[in-house]
């Protein structure tokens, strides 16, 4: 079976409102926090990934090594000038661009989540080729999915349809019937992301307890289909 191709939206365009300055540049560890799971989308098997991001943002907190061999050719900058209107518009217009790659599948990230990483994106990927077609893969805690999720290409135009700060979660409570497969994760870390200074107070407090690229990654138990 020929593997999917798989693009990535990885949305890194929000105002960080409750922040009160952009939230990519904070601290964790010896980076910012952007590059934590961008470096996880680069180094998975992706193809290649989209970088949404607001019209200033000149990517000063990604570090230097992603602009060097291999990464470079693995993803690409696109400015997002309605990015101010809420997070639906950067998703609406990072898979219009993903689309003209031609892919199988979109799996859609968020740069403020620093605990994902390459293997449970990986595992994702691998769910999608294995049982295709599918509609979608998404990861679940306590019964709630959450990014990342991948995409089919024809269930990724209907997301195109979505407006205002809803996110796809709008598309699965409006399409109940959907064959899909949830895979349910049972660490909560995993998608701790960082809105406030708590936040970013509680992650690095989660940092400092563990190892968070490789302890983080744990399944409940085996994924089950939806639909």
């Amino acid at each position: 079976m020929r593997e999917a191709k798989i693009v990535a939206v990885f949305l890194a365009a929000g105002k960080s409102e409750r922040m009160g300055f952009p939230k990519l540049w904070l601290q964790l560890g010896t980076e910012c926090l952007g590059n934590w799971a961008f470096r996880a989308a680069v180094q998975s098997l992706i193809d290649h990934t989209i970088v949404v991001t607001r019209e200033d943002d000149r990517l000063d907190w990604m570090d230097c090594s992603f602009h060097k061999s291999p990464y470079h050719r693995k993803w690409s900058q696109l400015t997002c000038k309605d990015s101010v209107q809420g997070q639906s518009s950067s998703l609406v217009a990072g898979i219009k661009k993903a689309e003209e790659l031609l892919p199988d599948g979109i799996i859609v990230l968020l740069a403020d989540q620093p605990f994902i990483t390459k293997e449970m994106i990986n595992e994702l990927i691998l769910y999608f080729n294995k049982e295709s077609p599918l509609a979608f893969v998404a990861a679940c805690h306590q019964k709630r999915m959450r990014p990342p999720v991948v995409f089919s290409r024809h269930l990724a135009a209907q997301v195109k349809g979505i407006s205002g700060d809803h996110g796809a979660r709008h598309i699965f409570r409006t399409n109940k019937y959907l064959n899909g497969k949830i895979v349910h994760y049972s660490n909560p870390t995993l998608f701790s992301d960082i809105d406030t200074q708590e936040d970013y107070k509680e992650v690095k407090e989660q940092m400092r307890g563990e190892d968070s690229r490789g302890l983080h990654w744990k399944k409940c138990n085996p994924a089950r289909s939806l639909g």
